[in-house]
């Protein structure tokens, strides 16, 4: 089951110094919490005074991801080493996308107010850090952590990565926790002497459920997926099961039987 630090434990607004400044500190603090299961647990404070600018700039008050990473690698002794995607380095939309599908939680810098204008947060509407991960009940729906907010929000992958893009215009700015999880590959192939072999492509409702399936030929399939999911089902006479979600190629997005997910050694 996914471990999800306690979002009331990273109030950026409970520091009556810097707070008001320190989003990405705060943020910072929650993707380490996250990053190491809850073993290493810090402050969006702490974070603040281990970085380069521990009294906030005047004219440039909020941390960058690279200084709150510098900032974690020397507070918790280089047990915390974040995977920071800015300028050169940053990566595309479906890049990120399949990073947090399997299983990575993604600090982002955006324009809030991409997200008050959407309806999905209200107040503040400058630029702020935000933590994007997914669940094991729903794979696929990406959830925000906020250090304005005490609660978790389910937004949608298109909002959050355009209100990256309203910040640093062509380019996602993200922060993502190391990968922890086995990598795996959708191995689906033909018995010896046949050409094909049929398989069930599962559709999903809003909810993560199996809602319907088709029947599909293939002549042979090896791509990289997601972990194995268990997904509940809500079709008379079909059993809720574990599914992957094919990750590269013509069918990227299908999710099919875990049955044939195969972990890549090492």
């Amino acid at each position: 089951m996914t471990y999800v630090p306690n979002p009331r434990d990273y109030q950026q607004l409970d520091e009556p110094i810097t707070g008001r400044f320190d989003c990405t500190a705060y943020g910072a603090a929650f993707r380490a919490d996250a990053h190491s299961l809850g073993a290493v647990r810090v402050s969006g404070r702490s974070v603040r005074l281990h970085s380069d600018e521990p009294v906030p700039d005047r004219d440039s008050p909020g941390l960058n991801l690279g200084q709150v990473d510098a900032s974690l690698i020397d507070l918790t002794h280089g047990r915390v080493d974040l995977d920071t995607r800015v300028q050169s380095r940053s990566l595309t939309r479906v890049e990120l996308r399949r990073r947090v599908v399997d299983g990575r939680f993604m600090g982002l810098s955006v324009d809030r107010g991409v997200l008050v204008r959407r309806g999905f947060v209200s107040g503040y509407t400058g630029p702020h850090d935000i933590t994007v991960f997914t669940r094991d009940a729903e794979p696929d729906v990406p959830v925000m952590f906020d250090s304005l907010r005490t609660s978790l929000t389910r937004v949608s992958w298109d909002v959050v990565f355009d209100a990256a893009e309203a910040l640093t215009p062509g380019h996602v700015y993200a922060q993502l926790t190391r990968d922890r999880s086995p990598d795996y590959r959708a191995v689906i192939k033909p018995d010896a002497g046949s050409s094909t072999i049929p398989f069930y492509q599962f559709h999903l409702d809003e909810l993560g459920r199996i809602a319907d399936t088709t029947r599909r030929y293939t002549g042979g399939i090896d791509r990289p997926c997601s972990r194995p999911v268990y997904h509940r089902s809500v079709i008379p006479g079909v059993a809720g099961r574990y599914l992957v979600q094919l990750l590269e190629g013509a069918r990227v997005g299908w999710y099919v039987n875990g049955r044939f997910a195969v972990e890549v050694q090492p």
